[in-house]
């Protein structure tokens, strides 16, 4: 039985694919070391549900998923990658598991992630960057790692229109949202299940 999150503190979730039963049990222990800073990894055994990847080069499933997805190279971790991937974050054995887990928190000190919205903070805290926080979260119930790749979009289009990460109604954010997404949900009640986990975090 996983043990129970702290409140507020902030979840992101890890998936690892390669290491070894003594290497998975060592980091099992190692990833607690993050409370310490507000901040709790856990397993994650779901690749498409994941907020950070642990990959080994070794591992050929974990290879295609960094072929077909490559918008997520910067919340990847590579143990001794091929040749031909470069990857920005990549350690060799035996291990410096101090660096693993400092790479960790680079990672989710430089990515918005759907984790932040955990916090209960209200979205008018960080803007538009809340908004899609809270976007996020609600996404993935229904389509996995993709609601990462509508944010990106939506991200784009509010850059497209003049917009920076400041303060954004729900309504008007709402609004960029609904046409980036994907036809295979029901937008209308996504949209629904969205306004109300931004109004319940706090006015916009």
């Amino acid at each position: 039985m996983s043990e129970p999150v702290r409140l507020n503190a902030r979840v992101y979730r890890v998936h690892v694919e390669g290491m070894n039963p003594t290497e998975s049990k060592i980091f099992a222990g190692m990833i607690h070391l993050a409370e310490r800073n507000g901040t709790v990894f856990q397993i994650e055994p779901v690749l498409e549900q994941s907020d950070i990847f642990i990959f080994d080069g070794s591992n050929a499933q974990a290879i295609e998923f960094e072929r077909s997805h490559p918008q997520l190279t910067q919340r990847a971790i590579w143990i001794n990658p091929p040749s031909h991937l470069q990857s920005p974050r990549q350690i060799s054995r035996p291990f410096r598991w101090s660096a693993l887990l400092a790479m960790m928190e680079q990672i989710v000190s430089a990515t918005p992630s759907a984790a932040v919205a955990q916090q209960g903070q209200p979205p008018e805290a960080s803007g538009f960057e809340r908004l899609c926080a809270v976007t996020e979260q609600a996404l993935r119930k229904h389509i996995g790692i993709a609601a990462g790749f509508v944010i990106e979009d939506v991200r784009a289009e509010r850059s497209r229109l003049g917009g920076g990460t400041t303060t954004l109604s729900i309504e008007a954010f709402l609004d960029i949202l609904r046409p980036q997404l994907p036809t295979s949900v029901d937008a209308g009640a996504v949209i629904r299940e969205i306004s109300a986990a931004a109004r319940l975090s706090g006015p916009a």
